[in-house]
C-alpha cells in the first residue's frame, strides 16, 4: 500500500518523505484545505497522493518526467505535485499566464489543467491557427505561439468533468486516482523535485533542497503540529505540512471566517496593515509572514507591537533567499533594510550590489539569476540597500 520511502526519519532532508511518514504517526490530524473541497487529514492526503502517483506511474510517468501544473494553488494542485515527485518525476510551476504561455520552455512535459482551461486554450489555438496557417501544418496541430508545443492528448490530464474541446484521449484525474496506489522505489533526495519558471529563467530544487529549507523555515517562524496556516505561498504551505500543521490554501482576506482559528498567515507586504486589522477584529493572535519583503522598520514596529512577524525576501524558485523576524527588524539600526539569514540550501552571490541566486537563464544556460534585490552581506546576514 505504501511506497518505500528513502528515509522515515522525521528529520529527513526529504520533505515528501516526512509528509508521507507523518500519515502513519497522526493520520487523523487536519492537513490540507482550500475552501472549495472537503478538507483532507494527513492520512487522506497521503492516500490521495499515493493513488494519483499510482495512476501516473501506470501511464508511464516516472523518473525524469515533468508535470506542468497549469492550475492555481488548491488541494488538487498540491496533490498532483506531490504525486509527481513521489514517482521520481518533478513538478513544474509558474506564477501565472495563459495555458499556452505555460507550455513554453517545457515542450515535452506532461500537462495538468482544469477542463475549462483546456477548452479555452483549444479554441484559442484553432482560432489563431486559422488566422495564421503554418506551411505543412493543419489547424488542429499548429501552435499559436512560436516554440510552444501542444502536449499530446495522452500526456494531458484534465481536472474536472470531460467537456467538448478537451481531447477524448486526455487522462481524467479522477480515473488516474481510482486504481492501485503507488508502490515503487522512490529516488534519492538529490533528484529534481520542483522547477519554477520565472521571467528571468528557471530554478530547479531537489528533494533535499526543499526538505532542508522547509524544515528550517518551519522552525524559524515557529510552526508546530497543532498550528494552522493560511497562505497561498507553496513553500510556507510545505513548511506547515512538514511538521504536521494544517495548510489552509488561499489569501488571508478580511472577513475570512477561519482567521480566528489559525496561528499564522502568509501575506503580501502591501496587505500587512489591512490583514492585521482583520486579525484583530476576528480576535486572532495569529502571527504574520510577509512573503515578498523587505518591509520598512517603521511598519515592522507597528506590527510587532501586536503580534509575531516574519519577513521572507527574494526568491530562488520556491525558496525565499533570506528570512528575518520582526524583532530583528526593529532592533536593526544600520543603513538599508535587514533581509536576514540566508535560507539553507539557497546559493547567494553578490555581483556589485546585485543579489543573485542559481538557476537557468532564459536561453537555458546554467548560471546566476537576478533576484531583483540590491544589497550586501553584513557578517552572515543580508542587507538590502533600499526597500
Amino acid at each position: 500500500m505504501s511506497a518505500r520511502l528513502p528515509d522515515d526519519d522525521p528529520d529527513s532532508t526529504d520533505a515528501l518523505a516526512g509528509i508521507l511518514a507523518g500519515a502513519f504517526a497522526h493520520p487523523e490530524a487536519p492537513a490540507l484545505a482550500d475552501g472549495t473541497s472537503r478538507p483532507l487529514t494527513v492520512g487522506q492526503l497521503a492516500s490521495r497522493v499515493r493513488a494519483v502517483a499510482g495512476g501516473l506511474s501506470r501511464q508511464g510517468f516516472g523518473e525524469g518526467e515533468q508535470l506542468r501544473l497549469a492550475l492555481g494553488p488548491s488541494v488538487t494542485s498540491v496533490t498532483l505535485a506531490l504525486a509527481a515527485v513521489l514517482t521520481g518525476g518533478s513538478a513544474v510551476l509558474d506564477r501565472g499566464g495563459r495555458l499556452h504561455a505555460r507550455l513554453s520552455g517545457t515542450p515535452n512535459a506532461w500537462v495538468a489543467a482544469d477542463s475549462m482551461a483546456l477548452v479555452s486554450a483549444t479554441l484559442s489555438r484553432h482560432s489563431s491557427s486559422s488566422r495564421h496557417p503554418s506551411t505543412g501544418s493543419t489547424a488542429a496541430s499548429a501552435s499559436p505561439h512560436p516554440g510552444v508545443g501542444w502536449p499530446t492528448p495522452d500526456r494531458t490530464i484534465h481536472v474536472g468533468a470531460w467537456l467538448p474541446g478537451v481531447p477524448r484521449t486526455a487522462l481524467s484525474l479522477r480515473r488516474l486516482a481510482s486504481g492501485a496506489m503507488f508502490d515503487g522505489t522512490v529516488p534519492t533526495s538529490d533528484h529534481p523535485a520542483v522547477t519554477v519558471l520565472r521571467t528571468t529563467g528557471a530554478v530547479t530544487h531537489t528533494r533535499a533542497d526543499l526538505g532542508i529549507a522547509v524544515r528550517w523555515l518551519s522552525r524559524q517562524v515557529g510552526l508546530e503540529s497543532v498550528d494552522g496556516l493560511v497562505t497561498d505561498d507553496p513553500v510556507l504551505g510545505l513548511a506547515a505540512l512538514s511538521v504536521g500543521a494544517q495548510w489552509r490554501i488561499g489569501p488571508a482576506a478580511p472577513g475570512r471566517r477561519d482567521l480566528a482559528k489559525v496561528s499564522l498567515v502568509g501575506i503580501a507586504g502591501s496587505q500587512v496593515e489591512q490583514t492585521c486589522a482583520a486579525l484583530t477584529a476576528a480576535g486572532s493572535t495569529a502571527g504574520v509572514v510577509v512573503r515578498d519583503g523587505p518591509i520598512s522598520s517603521d511598519l515592522a514596529r507597528r506590527v510587532v507591537a501586536e503580534r509575531r512577524l516574519f519577513v521572507l525576501s527574494g526568491r530562488e524558485g520556491l525558496l525565499p533567499v533570506a528570512v528575518v523576524s520582526g524583532a530583528e527588524l526593529v532592533s536593526f539600526d544600520g543603513p538599508g533594510a535587514l533581509l536576514g539569514e540566508v535560507v539553507p540550501g539557497v546559493r547567494v552571490l553578490i555581483d556589485g550590489d546585485r543579489i543573485l541566486t542559481r538557476g537557468h537563464r532564459r536561453d537555458g544556460s546554467l548560471g546566476a539569476v537576478d533576484t531583483g534585490l540590491r544589497g550586501r552581506f553584513a557578517g552572515t546576514t543580508l542587507v538590502a540597500d533600499t526597500l
